[in-house]
């Protein structure tokens, strides 16, 4: 009887695999730039008189009267951030209760244009809203505040905002000197003026809320 025994490795099939994989956090780098001032531009609509609106200016004091105009905030986005993102506007625009007319009713003949875009196009159109159109105070400024809000929108990832016209929005304004419409009168945007100068304080104001948020 004869016993052997063999040692060493028998042959068998062998499979493996290995696998990594990296990740990084996706690029955000979102800037919101304001620009604008009230008193930006004081030019007279009107080709009976110069260009240059004869309008006091004096320290801190921005001041509106007939024949002028400006911007109150112009908003430039920048970024291209790696994810889909939302534009959202919210605004407070705001008359002081003082814009009057002669006889105690409402009277603001203020146009403000806000110009960008509301709907899904990509045109950037511009929007006049007229306070004489409205009966009151409160509906002219809920006008305004429409208006901006309707500039929201969604953006795709890789987005290049400050390539974005439409959320690139001006919102401007003016106090025209020949009459913008008929509701606007020479004696009423004269009681404003003495109201003024009485110590009235007769004001407008607009506050812009812009907020670039992420979305699913």
């Amino acid at each position: 009887l004869t016993t052997c025994v063999i040692s060493g490795t028998f042959a068998k099939y062998v499979t493996s695999k290995g696998s990594s994989d990296t990740a990084r956090v996706a690029a955000w780098g979102v800037d919101i730039v304001f620009e604008g001032k009230m008193d930006e531009v004081y030019e007279l609509n009107t080709t009976t008189l110069e260009d240059t609106a004869h309008v006091a200016y004096s320290g801190t004091n921005q001041i509106i009267a007939p024949g002028t105009s400006g911007t109150f905030l112009a908003v430039e986005l920048s970024g291209t951030p790696e994810v889909a993102s939302k534009v959202t506007y919210e605004s407070n625009f705001d008359i002081s209760s003082n814009w009057l007319a002669g006889n105690g009713t409402y009277y603001c003949p203020l146009v403000v244009t806000v110009t960008g875009n509301n709907d899904d196009d990509a045109e950037v159109e511009t929007y006049d809203i007229y306070g004489m159109a409205y009966a009151t105070a409160e509906e002219f400024e809920a006008a305004v505040n429409a208006q901006i809000a309707l500039c929201t929108k969604e953006y795709d990832a890789l987005t290049v905002l400050s390539g974005v016209d439409a959320d690139n929005i001006v919102v401007s304004w003016a106090w025209y000197y020949e009459p913008y419409h008929s509701t606007q009168t020479n004696a009423n945007d004269t009681w404003l003026g003495d109201q003024a100068a009485k110590g009235h304080n007769i004001t407008v104001s607009l506050q812009l809320d812009v907020t670039v948020t992420q979305i699913d």
